[in-house]
């Protein structure tokens, strides 16, 4: 996915913040339901145990003298009743469950009633007076056995109850909010891992190109788009491969060819020399002569590909040794000089008088640089202009071998470093094995460089070839 899409998701950590504030929000709604029903729980209570504060209430009522509209259907309900009791201790009004047949009280009577301890009820009196200003008491019984199973009892029980009901609510609702926010989570990080499953498993089966397009949380698109990144890559090493191995038996079929041709003439004429049908010394010289020319052939090409593949074994180290690379590249062309000269070349140089120091093989760079000033030598005619030059950059060291020569032609200059592969229109023209620069390019890879051919727009030469290598790090 492109970046910028990216940057519109949220990140999972973000989601799951989000959705752990809304789980705590859902989990105080529920903490203020249940809160609610145990307030209401707690005005049952309240109701409850103001049941026996009912009389307070009507207070009114007897003062009007209304006896008849007292409600007592709470002390009936405990076997209880009242008596309204005047100044002179008569009772001049009782109503409910009346245990006890009587008229009046005396003072005496009246004080030990008020004992809970000597009666088998309990009693409460209410005092109030009456429309025309008397004193009068009402007393309300109640057998103690009914207050005991009916009064306490209730009001434990109904605590009980309303605790164990509370506690099942919450733990109800919080399961279900656990188990909706486990459904979520899963939906979110569930659905885009089996799509990439489901992807793998498809490509692991079919190893077709599979890609994902996932929109959601920006880790998991991260990883939509790595997996497309492994499976483009995959794809790109499998045809890496398949070129190399196409490669490989290229150059088997080079090999073969290059070595046939030599090895057939070499037979070719020492059967000749062997079974007598040459018999003249002059002519048998000239077969001789050509026999070791073939055969000094087959040893350069044979020599050439054990470099070649000695550079690509992966056992294969450089020795390198930090040394001045101008002056490296002074004593290279000192060395050359008198071969670029009985040639007819003409030779051209630049090269810093400063100390240009860099780490590399010594042996290996010389081997390089000189395939360079042998391919301009072996390709172009006496007259030809060579030019070496050695530039310093700021983070490179640019080596460059140029001449003023005949030329690459178009049709090879992009697998100009291939194995085999030479400017001319067959190997056999020049000698040219096609190795050369492949060698040039593993030993220039090996140092950490690059080399490559300059098109005609970049250089004033016809043919350039530039080296660049990097700078040890200080």
């Amino acid at each position: 996915m492109k970046k910028n899409q990216i940057s519109q998701n949220k990140k999972f950590y973000v989601t799951l913040i989000n959705n752990y504030a809304l789980f705590t929000i859902s989990t105080l709604i529920i903490i203020l339901i249940v809160l609610s029903f145990g307030i209401f729980k707690l005005i049952g209570l309240f109701v409850l145990l103001s049941e026996d504060d009912n009389i307070n209430k009507q207070i009114p009522i007897l003062e009007k003298g209304q006896y008849k509209n007292i409600d007592i259907s709470h002390i009936s309900k405990k076997n209880g009743w009242i008596e309204i009791i005047d100044e002179n201790y008569n009772i001049i009004y009782s109503k409910g469950n009346v245990k006890e047949e009587r008229r009046s009280y005396t003072k005496n009577e009246l004080d030990a009633i008020l004992n809970p301890e000597s009666l088998p009820y309990s009693i409460k009196k209410y005092e109030f007076k009456s429309s025309s200003g008397q004193n009068l008491l009402l007393l309300s019984k109640t057998p103690k056995q009914n207050i005991t199973t009916g009064g306490s009892d209730k009001v434990s029980s109904y605590v009980k109850n309303s605790i164990f009901q509370l506690v099942m609510i919450f733990i109800g609702l919080y399961i279900l909010n656990i188990l909706l926010f486990i459904l979520w989570l899963n939906k979110k990080v569930k659905k885009p891992l089996s799509k990439i499953n489901k992807a793998m498993n498809s490509f692991t089966e079919t190893n077709q190109e599979i890609y994902l397009d996932y929109e959601g949380s920006e880790e998991f698109v991260q990883i939509c788009d790595s997996f497309n990144h492994l499976v483009k890559r995959l794809k790109t090493m499998e045809k890496e491969k398949k070129m190399v191995e196409e490669s490989r038996q290229k150059i088997l079929a080079d090999i073969s060819h290059d070595l046939k041709t030599p090895i057939t003439t070499i037979q070719g004429y020492a059967k000749a020399i062997s079974e007598g049908y040459v018999t003249d010394k002059e002519d048998i010289n000239k077969y001789l002569n050509i026999i070791y020319k073939k055969s000094t052939r087959v040893t350069d090409l044979i020599n050439l590909l054990f470099e070649y593949v000695k550079l690509r074994h992966p056992n294969f180290k450089l020795n390198l040794t930090l040394n001045n690379l101008g002056e490296f590249i002074r004593e290279l062309i000192a060395e050359n000089y008198e071969h670029i000269e009985d040639k007819g070349f003409l030779l051209e140089f630049s090269i810093p008088e400063k100390e240009l120091l860099f780490n590399f093989d010594k042996n290996q760079l010389k081997r390089a640089i000189s395939n360079l000033i042998s391919n301009s030598l072996k390709y172009n005619e006496p007259g030809t202009c060579i030019n070496i030059e050695v530039g310093d950059t700021d983070s490179n060291y640019i080596i460059i071998v140029a001449d003023n020569g005949i030329g690459i032609p178009e049709h090879v200059r992009n697998e100009l470093f291939v194995p085999f592969v030479t400017g001319d229109e067959s190997r056999n023209i020049n000698g040219g094995t096609g190795l050369g620069l492949s060698i040039t390019k593993e030993i220039i890879e090996k140092h950490g460089g690059q080399i490559h051919l300059a098109s005609s727009e970049e250089s004033e030469y016809i043919t350039e070839f530039k080296i660049i290598l990097p700078k040890p790090k200080t």
